[in-house]
């Protein structure tokens, strides 16, 4: 990745100078991440590859980062939509760029989102450009994986919609409208698409993509459910976000779910006071995550969590695979349901 930033940094000179500002920008900003998209991309060529050796080949580590750069795409979109002000620990990058603008902070919120926004149409556009030398693997990859990142993006699209929806809904959703989100917003591109971009440059047939799209959906869900919980209860060095921005945002999560079902009418009143509210205090924050805790929310959330992880314990057993490899699959799913960070 560093590699990579340094030569678009590289051909930036002698371009607009806001081209190397956003570089500089992601350069810090992909730093703070986990970089377990692009990880999830080698590991699945790891395990698919049937001519192992012992260094990944070049093309291979430009999908695994055209898989983080899509990921932070989507996050600087992401912040805007969600109003958040930090992300991994460092302000997010429309607020960055509003900061800016102080000399005229009439205007600053607008600029920093405009330019977050060319920002992350950027990165996007980085990140496609990056899948132009696949076919040097297999012939035809490219195309492949075009078509996947593709697919994907509109998927997360329409997630990203539909979260939008609910959230603007005075009425609360159901449990399946907060799965399908999950699914669409997260899943999909989280870990259905590096875990089908490794078959795809393993040279794997398209049956096998079909099943690791079904897998990757079941173990994303996971993944996010376990985001969202951290999101609540874990510390804002662990996740580098402030704890409670979902409750101010007011996201329908599967906690929101399991609290408003169970509250009662004084709790609820309570819950209202904070969830939405963007003022919310640590207070009205601690408040919401007592109630959650007298009504046993978390262990309704182990319990989604162990039914998804037997449900993909049963899919990699129907996947057509060597008992090692699924051996590792089953490692995955284990990582995303025990996750603490």
């Amino acid at each position: 990745m560093e590699t990579f930033l340094a030569s678009q940094l590289k051909s930036a000179s002698g371009g607009p100078a806001w081209k190397a500002d956003v570089i500089r920008r992601l350069n810090r900003f992909v730093r703070g991440g986990k970089l377990l998209r692009s990880s999830l991309v080698c590991y699945s060529y790891r395990l698919f590859e049937q001519e192992q050796s012992d260094s990944l080949p070049g093309a291979i580590l430009d999908v695994a980062i055209a898989t983080e750069l899509l990921h932070a795409a989507l996050l600087i979109h992401d912040d805007i939509i969600d109003d958040d002000d930090v992300r991994r620990g460092q302000p997010a990058i429309h607020r960055q760029y509003s900061d800016l603008m102080q000399k005229r902070p009439a205007a600053a919120d607008h600029f920093g989102t405009s330019m977050a926004l060319c920002a992350g149409d950027m990165v996007l556009s980085m990140s496609f450009g990056l899948l132009a030398g696949a076919d040097s693997i297999r012939p035809g990859t490219v195309g492949k994986l075009n078509n996947l990142f593709a697919d994907t993006l509109v998927t997360t699209a329409a997630g990203q919609m539909q979260d939008i929806n609910l959230g603007a809904l005075a009425n609360r959703p159901d449990k399946r409208q907060i799965y399908e989100v999950m699914r669409a917003k997260t899943a999909m591109y989280s870990v259905a698409l590096p875990l089908i971009a490794g078959a795809i440059t393993a040279g794997q047939p398209s049956a096998l993509y079909r099943q690791l799209q079904g897998l990757g959906l079941i173990i994303g869900t996971i993944f996010q459910i376990r985001d969202d919980e951290l999101g609540v209860y874990a510390k804002t060095e662990t996740t580098g976000k402030p704890v409670g921005s979902d409750i101010r945002e007011g996201k329908k999560t599967l906690l929101h779910y399991y609290v408003w079902r169970a509250a009662s009418p004084q709790e609820q009143e309570r819950l209202s006071n904070a969830f939405g509210n963007p003022d919310a205090s640590a207070s009205d924050i601690a408040a919401v995550r007592k109630i959650m805790t007298r009504h046993q929310v978390r262990k309704h959330l182990q319990l989604d969590v162990d039914t998804l992880e037997r449900r993909a314990r049963q899919h990699i057993d129907r996947i057509a695979m060597d008992r090692a490899a699924k051996q590792e699959l089953c490692r995955l799913v284990a990582y995303c349901s025990r996750r603490k960070a």
